[in-house]
């Protein structure tokens, strides 16, 4: 009886006009990613890269960020490390400061970029709370004969990234 149910359910004509509206594309762990999450990252990358990037590869970029986004968020949680809003407002005032402008003027550019304040400001938390795992996570033995502590650290932030990645379950989704 079940079954005949679920077949006149889908065979009804109110089933036909259905849309997928989104998908999992991705599950890490246990956590899905969904396709509308990458869509919305893929169209800021293509958005900071003023159209240089073709759509397929932001996509795939947008995934693997995230995916790393969420294997760092949990580590930084397993190691009880945060970042709060005074920090983000003292971020935003250096970023201000840094290009010379008023706190209205970095408003203004943000928007101008695609993005909100709000996501700014979560996206500023993301990267100061990623810094902060790098360094606490970080090889320092070999920082002292780096030319370059920037490239260093981009290293070491990959190297740790890999890490994470190993130990997950990851299945990415066609």
């Amino acid at each position: 009886m079940r079954l005949a149910l679920l077949t006149l359910c889908l065979a009804s004509p109110a089933f036909a006009d259905q849309v997928l509206v989104d998908r999992v594309v991705a599950i890490v762990d246990s956590t899905p990613l969904t396709r509308s999450a990458v869509e919305e990252r893929a169209k800021n990358i293509e958005l900071l890269s003023r159209g240089a990037m073709s759509r397929d590869l932001a996509r795939r970029d947008a995934l693997n960020e995230l995916i790393d986004e969420l294997l760092i968020a949990r580590d930084c949680e397993r190691m009880q490390l945060s970042v709060d809003n005074a920090e983000i407002d003292a971020a935003l005032q250096g970023v201000a400061e840094q290009n010379q402008m008023s706190m209205a003027q970095l408003t203004d550019e943000v928007r101008k970029q695609g993005l909100s304040i709000p996501a700014y400001r979560v996206m500023l938390r993301k990267k100061i709370l990623e810094m902060r795992w790098v360094t606490s996570k970080m090889d320092r033995t070999g920082i002292a004969n780096a030319r370059d502590v920037s490239e260093y650290m981009l290293k070491e932030r990959n190297r740790l990234v890999a890490e994470l990645r190993q130990a997950a379950a990851i299945e990415v989704r066609p």
